[in-house]
């Protein structure tokens, strides 16, 4: 059927197109399944992310829910290959805790570094959870290719040779 004749109208009420699997609007259902757990975040996610947000760390760019493979990270910067995951209380049953050890050994082997904190240690100190997420990152990113400035880096007027 090559006929344009046949084909419908076009509507502006059409769902974008559909990407990966099909989920809600033509979304993959890890990208529905990281919204639905935004909207859903525990206080210490919340708590933690208005620290990571709008480059406030290092000025370094972090995602929340972010759908990587089949999973969805809690945080994670992609300068850095740094995932950022909370760990809550259901984390402690022996199940979790296999399925997380599987989760951050297949992470790992996509080049991922990924670091975990207990809620309790967001509650308790997030100073040093941030310290540790800016130190951890600052040394995961490439160094810059950027040259010095001519001068030895002096600048223009510092009187090179």
């Amino acid at each position: 059927m090559t006929s344009s004749q046949n084909l419908p109208p076009p509507s502006r009420n059409l769902p974008p197109p559909s990407r990966g699997r099909a989920g809600e609007g033509g979304r993959s259902q890890a990208a529905v399944r990281a919204r639905q757990l935004r909207r859903e975040a525990p206080f210490e996610e919340r708590r933690l992310w208005k620290r990571l947000r709008r480059n406030a760390v290092g000025d370094l760019h972090f995602r929340r829910q972010h759908p990587i493979g089949r999973y969805v990270v809690d945080f994670y910067c992609s300068s850095a290959r740094l995932i950022v995951e909370l760990d809550g209380p259901h984390h402690d049953d022996l199940i979790a805790a296999d399925r997380d050890q599987a989760r951050t050994k297949w992470l790992n082997e996509q080049g991922f570094r990924v670091l975990r904190f207990r809620n309790a240690e967001v509650r308790g100190d997030i100073e040093r959870v941030v310290q540790t997420i800016a130190m951890v990152a600052g040394a995961a990113r490439p160094p810059s290719l950027a040259l010095p400035l001519e001068g030895g880096g002096k600048g223009l007027e510092g009187g090179g040779t």
